[in-house]
């Protein structure tokens, strides 16, 4: 995935954070056998239960008359997509954090000789 592709994606979720009037986000990578995953937690008012089943729906928005367009998560979506990654809320609202956004993207391990292979190939081109 190019690094604007994921600043975009992380940079949505922040802003989104931000008008749900968060005042912390923590953010923690683990990785797994062939996957990392981007844990996105806010402690902002989090989503209305109601909302749940639309919040990856173009176009839909709670904050329209602020400006929402409703197309924020559902472009990180489809960009994970394409990506072979995925986008799953969880709403935590126990702690300090309210609201979780965990992203995944797929991972394989190279091996050494893999990996001097590629430099080679990159130093020869």
């Amino acid at each position: 995935m190019p690094q604007d592709v994921l600043e975009s994606i992380v940079s949505n979720l922040l802003e989104n954070a931000k008008q749900a009037g968060c005042q912390h986000i923590h953010l923690q990578l683990e990785k797994k056998t062939r996957c990392i995953l981007l844990h996105v937690e806010d402690d902002g008012c989090g989503i209305d239960e109601l909302n749940l089943k639309n919040i990856f729906t173009p176009f839909f928005t709670t904050k329209r008359q602020e400006g929402g367009t409703g197309l924020g998560l559902s472009i990180n979506q489809s960009l994970l997509r394409k990506y072979g990654g995925a986008i799953v809320y969880s709403d935590l609202k126990k702690g300090m954090y309210a609201t979780r956004f965990t992203l995944t993207f797929p991972y394989e391990e190279i091996s050494d000789a893999e990996k001097e292979v590629s430099l080679k190939d990159r130093l020869d081109n």
